[in-house]
């Protein structure tokens, strides 16, 4: 018959048997009070993909470690202002250190049809750095932002 985990002894006892924990806490959360017990690792990858996708609307099997949050997913402007901030807030993530440009700004360019095109064909904005899922990953494991 199995029995829910009770005081942390039970934990280190079946720590051999766990050790990923994805769980709806907060990475600072999951290292101080299951990590030390259980002596598992807390993976932030599926939260961030299932804040991401919530976010943009695109379902989470479609993002990855690899994807390209301002050019695959669309992310730019305003949208990728507030998309830092909320991810910062829900994530607990200092921001502050971000000194790359990673969205364009807020509205329409004077020549739009030049840029419009461009789009088209595949080229990505000029003087905007990619902005991965895997370095949002790895920003919220630091609870720093991370330059990649």
């Amino acid at each position: 018959m199995l029995q829910p985990f009770g005081p942390p002894r039970d934990a280190q006892r079946y720590a051999h048997f766990v050790r990923v924990a994805v769980l709806p806490l907060s990475h600072k959360m999951c290292m101080a009070l299951v990590a030390p017990v259980a002596g598992v690792t807390c993976l932030m990858e599926p939260e961030i993909i299932k804040f991401l996708s919530e976010f943009t609307a695109i379902k989470p099997g479609k993002i990855s470690g690899d994807t390209l949050v301002n050019f695959d997913l669309g992310v730019d402007g305003d949208d990728g202002l507030e998309l830092l901030q909320e991810y910062a807030k829900k994530f607990d993530v200092d921001i502050s250190g971000i000194s790359e440009s990673y969205f364009s700004p807020e509205g329409v360019p004077l020549l739009w049809p030049f840029h419009f095109i461009r789009l088209l064909l595949g080229h990505r904005p000029i003087g905007l750095v990619p902005l991965p899922v895997s370095q949002l990953v790895k920003s919220a494991e630091a609870g720093k932002w991370v330059n990649m």
